[in-house]
Order: structure tokens, then sequence, then C-alpha cells
């Protein structure tokens, strides 16, 4: 995940994943992994437990549904706009979602 912190860029704890009753509550991206069946990228991020107060890791699960014939970089873009909210461009870079598709892993999915 970017965690590039300089004075002008975003701090991660803007960073921000709806809760079950819809707002948006602050949450820190640590990994994209990649399931095979059925061929999911898993957003892996902490968020603070309300009622004890720690940090809890929480999982979104994105399905992906692909053309065989689209490229990696547009796969990627059009999973990006769908899941704005946790593939937030400010934090996840394109290039960060890209490099799932391009694992050779990724090659026993399809």
């Amino acid at each position: 995940m970017n965690t590039n912190n300089s004075a002008g860029s975003i701090g991660l704890s803007n960073y921000t994943v709806p809760s079950m009753d819809g707002r948006l509550l602050p949450a820190i991206p640590i990994k994209l992994a990649l399931k095979y069946k059925p061929p999911t990228i898993a957003v892996v991020y902490t968020m603070k437990d309300n009622k004890s107060g720690r940090m809890k890791k929480y999982i979104h699960e994105i399905k992906i549904s692909f053309d065989p014939n689209t490229s990696v970089e547009k796969l990627s873009e059009v999973m990006i706009s769908r899941e704005t909210t946790y593939l937030n461009p400010a934090f996840i870079a394109k290039s960060q979602v890209c490099i799932i598709f391009h694992s050779p892993y990724f090659c026993l999915v399809i």
C-alpha cells in the first residue's frame, strides 16, 4: 500500500471503509491478496474495534469478472472504478492492482 506520508500527500488516516450502518470509518489498508476459487481480490485492512478499542483485521473480497481479451491495465482500471472505496487510488496505486494480474499465479485463475 502507498505509505508515503510526506507533507503534500494524503495520510493513511483518510482511508475510509463503510461500516454496517453505512457510515465511513477510518481504516488502514495492509495488503492485497488473490483468491482462486472464485477469482477474487482480497483487500486486507485494519480498523479500530469500537468495543475493545483494539485494531482488528478485516477482509473485503472483490470478485474478478474479466474477458480473456482484456488487457491487464484495462482490467485494473475497471476493478478500481468499480471498487473505488476499497481500491482508492489515493492509497492503493493502480500498479499494485496490476501486479496481482501479472502474477504467475493469476494465470492459474483464468
